[in-house]
């Protein structure tokens, strides 16, 4: 299912050429996918098919009234319903910011730590990340008590682990290699 959500939503991409109307579809996607995901029912009954398609359709017409490139819009969900795909929206909805961040030089993160970071470390996380992948960098901040002190950023496909947890296995490993 996560590739055929990658190819709807790299087809809608492809098929925008403004900047500005690809930030307008992915501020309605977004607010679509939260709006589904958030209710558990709507979500069962779009992939149960409880609701019928000339239902879902007539909804999405109802919505996409005022919306920029409404007939486009109205293309792709009549397509995505017809295919039963609507439940992959949240999917589409990623690959389809995957996409506007790959051609804007963009990677995105995410940093775990015990506590909340301040904004000076958020900065400087944020900095020392663009720097290195020579891209910007936008990461998004979680508290997790399983991270008992230090952080862990992930970035695409890249994991920087400075916490307390992985610097104690460093040094066990280390003294298991000296005992030997």
């Amino acid at each position: 299912m996560a590739k055929a959500a990658k190819e709807y939503a790299k087809a809608l991409y492809s098929s925008i050429d403004s900047a500005d109307e690809r930030k307008a579809v992915l501020t309605f996607l977004r607010e679509l996918s939260g709006a589904i995901q958030e209710d558990s029912k709507l979500l069962e009954q779009i992939k149960t098919k409880s609701i019928s398609d000339k239902d879902v359709k007539k909804t999405m017409s109802n919505i996409l009234e005022q919306a920029k490139l409404k007939d486009l819009l109205m293309n792709f969900f009549n397509l995505l319903v017809d295919k039963g795909r609507m439940d992959q929206i949240g999917e589409i909805t990623e690959n389809f910011q995957a996409s506007m961040d790959e051609d804007n030089g963009v990677m995105r993160g995410v940093v775990k730590s015990a506590l909340k970071l301040s904004p000076e470390k958020r900065a400087e996380l944020e900095k020392r990340f663009a720097d290195k992948l020579e891209k910007r960098v936008i990461l998004t901040y979680q508290t997790d008590q399983r991270v008992v002190g230090g952080v862990r950023v992930e970035v695409g496909p890249y994991t920087f682990d400075d916490t307390i947890e992985t610097h104690i296995k460093k040094i066990k490993e280390n003294l298991n290699r000296s005992s030997n």
